[in-house]
């Protein structure tokens, strides 16, 4: 017996199918300068769903790290 979860995307639905899942991570941002269009309407479904919801930030390497981390917080 598991618990199961997916990573969730600007590329999927803004409301997977979330049969069978305990939690969700959804892509907030990317760099200093991409946001998911699909991350409200995604952890608000998860949210309805009774999903634990957790957001996450995609970095790129060659950017300050406080600049990325401030793009992201300020989702």
């Amino acid at each position: 017996m598991g618990i199961y979860g997916q990573d969730w995307a600007s590329y999927q639905s803004a409301q997977p199918d979330t049969g069978g899942l305990a939690f969700v991570f959804t892509k907030i941002t990317e760099g200093t300068g991409y946001i998911n269009p699909r991350w409200v309407a995604q952890r608000d479904h998860a949210k309805a769903n009774g999903l634990v919801w957790g957001g996450y930030h995609y970095p790129h390497m060659g950017n300050s790290p406080q600049a990325e981390a401030d793009y992201f917080l300020a989702q």
